[in-house]
């Protein structure tokens, strides 16, 4: 599911235009400085911290700070997106950090049978 968000978010036109426009705009423009932050960090934060508690709680992640995980996890993946923007012709290759990282994370994070 990742993997097909982030095919949209690296794809879409009006995405990539608004996060370029952001990016551009928060350093000069009070409400673009606003949006940039719920759009990059909190908003992705707020989003994947309830996901991540909804998985703790159905077992399917290890208990943790649903808050910190959320963090751990969108900071990468936004920080290669922004990668991508700058450097569109090395769009393979950020893909595969991103699904290799996603990878790790689950394998790191899933709960297994015997977790407690």
């Amino acid at each position: 599911m990742t993997m097909q968000m982030l095919d949209f978010t690296l794809h879409d036109k009006r995405v990539i235009l608004t996060r370029r426009l952001l990016l551009k705009e928060q350093f000069r423009d009070e409400r673009a400085q606003q949006l940039a932050t719920l759009h990059f960090l909190n908003g992705t934060k707020e989003i994947y911290t309830k996901v991540f508690a909804e998985m703790m709680e159905n077992g399917i992640l290890k208990k943790d700070d649903p808050e910190m995980l959320a963090f751990s996890y969108t900071a990468p993946i936004t920080a290669l997106i922004h990668y991508c923007d700058r450097e569109p012709e090395k769009k393979p290759e950020i893909m595969r950090r991103i699904e290799a990282f996603v990878k790790h994370f689950i394998k790191t994070y899933e709960k297994v049978e015997n977790d407690e």
